[in-house]
């Protein structure tokens, strides 16, 4: 018996085993390129997605900070009223200033008035200091 596993077509010599190797790596290779394709599709449609939701997180970012656009704006306003508030500041402190000058040279002045008032008071009665001087002092 004669165990040749040979077919023979007409102008082609097939091995079985062989065939069924060609056919085995054709359906691997088949199998493999399935799979590869479904993990882009699956990659494309995640892509898809995370972009999606990305643009929807900027876009809320974009809201949130859309308040804030003028900040520069705001903050040289507010700079600009601070140092007006300054210089106001420092005109009613030398105003101030130069008023508690003028009253302490009134007040110099009508201290000196007094004293001089005083002694031609007592010049023009001198029985008077004599009862102040006689006046008994309270015990300390």
């Amino acid at each position: 018996m004669k165990s040749d596993t040979a077919i023979t077509w007409n102008w082609f010599r097939v091995n079985v085993p062989t065939i069924a190797a060609i056919a085995g790596a054709v359906l691997f290779m088949n199998t493999w390129m399935n799979k590869q394709e479904s993990r882009l599709d699956d990659m494309e449609r995640y892509r898809e997605t995370r972009s999606k939701l990305t643009d929807n997180n900027f876009a809320t970012i974009n809201a949130r900070m859309e308040p804030l656009a003028n900040i520069p704006y705001r903050v040289a306003q507010t700079e600009t009223a601070i140092q007006a508030t300054n210089q106001r500041l420092d005109r009613l402190a030398e105003t101030i200033v130069n008023s508690l000058d003028l009253i302490r040279k009134d007040v110099n002045g009508l201290s000196t008035r007094v004293e001089v008032l005083s002694n031609k008071i007592d010049a023009i009665t001198p029985s008077r200091q004599s009862m102040l001087e006689q006046r008994p002092q309270a015990p300390p």
